[in-house]
């Protein structure tokens, strides 16, 4: 039997990523991504959809949480299938230079979409000649209202499968919900012409916050918890057809599951939340590690979990999730007109540079949760700028908030020790460097940068008038002709991403070293910090912003930006 180890789709940034030891790779999942309202589509809208120009953001956080259930890892998502459509895509096959198999994830509301995006694909030479085949996945919980991009519904799945077998000689595989018995579905899916089908996508889940006792979120299941769910099934499956190809996604995470996958008859092995917060270089060795695996163990009885039985009952599973550990506001500080600093009662272990992701429940009990650089042991500083925001810097004494983290790796304070410093803040940016600046013993100078007077941080700037030497700077663009850049050991700076780049060119054009330019990064991110989605990937070489949030400028000077739908900007 040839063995074959994959991915499960799910990464934006497929590129980076393909060509780490996969023996084939599976892309994000890509749609037309129409509108709602298909009937009011404006004639330019519907010609942008109908040529794979539209991109889809997914739904706002928190789309992600991770835990354990009797003694399993898992993770619960709700992303939506952000993606950034058909045309963007093509243009990655365009970027993609390597020689792994590639199967194109495709999404669609019917069978004319599905072929729609199929005939895209084929229109453009170039990459449909490194594209493998299709996964179509007829099993995402967590799409909208209405949507028909999940269904238990044989006739649908097969009706999908002739019409594309009848358009393209790729290969085409199906993507299936774990509510589907697999069984039941492999002899009628070679039957009706299919090349493989994939068993299973995630498990629909409540996720309840333990200290709340609200919702947190409803999405899908992967991770360790679903993996013997997915043997036992696909074991079952394969007594029913000895030969048809079997992928098997869900939970694979040791050597000893490949083992177990492996001599139950799965073809390929998909592998998807095992990559969570590990680099390039991890997930490459993991390949091989888990490619020793590719023997037959001897027969293991298999059954389904017990936790089969509540989703049976209920439609999902429900678990008590305690990653967002409660927090008490002791006072709220208004720094500025739209700029407020929570004082919690507890301190958050840190290092400077790292963020939390903050969550709160609305008027109406819905859950949002954003990320946001800590100011201080226990200080956590909020600019104003929408609906979540909102909500935190409303907080008063004795209201409670949520958070997980901290996240990212944090300024390396020892290395710093001793040094001349300078660093420049802009706007939100100067209260993470009053934070860096009272952890460390070292010859401080410190420039904020604020459009008008009304944006200084009146309470951050009094803190940060006792550890360094401090001025501000008015305007729209920073005034640093006056600065001797090469008389100080680092040059810090953390603020928006205009900022960020233009002090570094600066400091550069002063003849200051790269690496000695250190930036304090934010992005745009989905998944929430577990390096799963790569939605902040930045390039080449992988770098996840939610994972990593202070570089170097020699680390950063080529980092590509990504849109909220995943796609190149």
């Amino acid at each position: 039997m040839n063995f074959k180890l994959s991915n499960g789709a799910g990464i934006l940034n497929w590129v980076t990523y393909a060509d780490l030891g996969f023996d084939e790779f599976v892309t994000k999942s890509i749609g037309l991504n129409g509108p709602d309202d298909m009937s009011s589509m404006s004639e330019v809208l519907r010609a942008k959809y109908w040529n794979g120009e539209l991109g889809r953001n997914g739904w706002n956080p928190p789309v992600m949480v991770h835990g354990v259930y009797e003694g399993k890892e898992y993770f619960v998502n709700r992303m939506g299938l952000p993606n950034p459509g058909v045309k963007k895509m093509i243009a990655d096959f365009n970027d993609y230079k390597g020689n792994t198999p590639i199967i194109v994830s495709i999404f669609g509301q019917n069978d004319a979409e599905l072929e729609r995006i199929v005939n895209l694909f084929e229109a453009d030479a170039e990459s449909y000649k490194k594209i493998k085949g299709f996964e179509v996945n007829k099993s995402c919980p967590n799409t909208k209202p209405g949507e028909s991009c999940s269904t238990n519904d044989l006739s649908n799945i097969i009706s999908s499968v002739r019409v594309l077998k009848n358009i393209t000689s790729k290969k085409v595989n199906i993507k299936f919900s774990p509510l589907v018995n697999a069984a039941n579905f492999i002899n009628p899916l070679e039957e009706a012409g299919a090349d493989a089908a994939t068993f299973y996508n995630t498990v629909p889940c409540l996720v309840i916050n333990k200290y709340s006792n609200k919702p947190i979120l409803k999405g899908g299941l992967s991770g360790q918890l679903l993996f013997e769910h997915a043997v036992y099934n696909v074991y079952n499956a394969r007594l029913e057809n000895e030969s048809f190809p079997i992928n098997i996604s869900g939970g694979v995470s040791t050597v000893e599951d490949v083992k177990r996958a492996f001599s139950i008859g799965a073809n390929t092995i998909q592998l998807g939340s095992v990559f969570a917060g590990k680099s390039k270089k991890e997930i490459s060795n993991l390949i091989e590690k888990l490619r020793c695996g590719a023997v037959k163990a001897p027969y293991l009885p298999f059954k389904e979990p017990l936790w089969w039985n509540e989703v049976i009952k209920n439609g999902y599973l429900t678990v008590i999730n305690d990653e967002h550990k409660e927090f008490e506001v002791e006072r709220t500080i208004k720094e500025s007109a739209d700029t407020y600093t929570l004082v919690l009662k507890n301190n958050l272990n840190h290092t400077p540079g790292q963020y939390v992701m903050a969550m709160v429940w609305d008027k109406n009990n819905n859950p949002m949760e954003r990320p946001f650089t800590m100011s201080g042991n226990n200080t956590i500083t909020i600019k104003r700028r929408g609906e979540t925001s909102t909500v935190l810097t409303s907080l008063t004494e004795s209201d409670k908030m949520y958070i997980r983290g901290p996240k990212g790796n944090g300024y390396d304070i020892e290395s710093l020790k001793g040094k001349k410093l300078l660093l420049i803040g802009g706007g939100c940016g100067i209260a993470s460097l009053t934070d860096l600046a009272e952890k460390i013993d070292a010859n401080i100078d410190c420039i904020a940068a604020y459009k008008d007077n009304t944006e200084i941080l009146s309470n951050i700037e009094e803190r940060l008038k006792l550890t360094a030497n401090y001025k501000v700077r008015l305007g729209a663009k920073i005034d640093l002709s006056n600065i001797n850049a090469r008389m100080y050991d680092y040059i810090i700076t953390c603020g928006p991403e205009p900022m960020i780049k233009a002090v570094a060119m600066w400091a550069v054009k002063e003849g200051v070293d790269p690496k000695r330019i250190i930036e304090n990064w934010e992005s745009y991110f989905k998944c929430g910090g577990y390096g799963l989605c790569s939605s902040c990937d930045t390039g080449p070489e992988g770098d996840r912003i939610c994972l990593k949030t202070v570089y170097t400028y020699f680390e950063s000077k080529n980092f590509r930006k990504r849109g909220k739908d995943g796609g190149l900007e």
